[in-house]
């Protein structure tokens, strides 16, 4: 017996794959609608370290998990802060799609980003 390892460079595609018919029309006959910026500022729990607080508004005693706030310009939700320790928001629902984007530069301590 001998063992083989195929490695397999796939095409980047945005698609969404159902397992079976029955999965595709749920989604299709879904009238999802996902949250607003605003909708997520206001009720997604926001994290800092090991801190989970309510929503960003409850936040008033950290040092970055406030600071999240929506930029109408990029229509997107920004942390101006170099966050350490880490904060995030969290999902109220659970999701097996989603698309991360940013502009940024991540960069060590004492660096600047590009």
């Amino acid at each position: 017996m001998a063992d083989v390892a195929v490695d397999v460079t796939l095409a980047p595609i945005d698609a969404i794959l159902f397992t079976d018919t029955a999965e595709f029309n749920d989604f299709i006959s879904s009238e999802y609608t996902p949250p607003t910026f605003e909708q997520v500022l206001a009720n997604w729990p926001v994290f800092e370290g090991a801190t989970v607080y309510d929503n960003v508004a409850s936040a008033g005693g950290s040092t970055f998990a406030k600071d999240w706030a929506y930029d109408p310009g990029s229509d997107s939700i920004v942390q101006p802060g170099n966050a350490l320790p880490p904060t995030g928001l969290i999902s109220e629902e659970a999701i097996e799609y989603y698309e991360f984007e940013s502009d940024s530069c991540l960069v060590g301590p004492g660096q600047q980003g590009q």
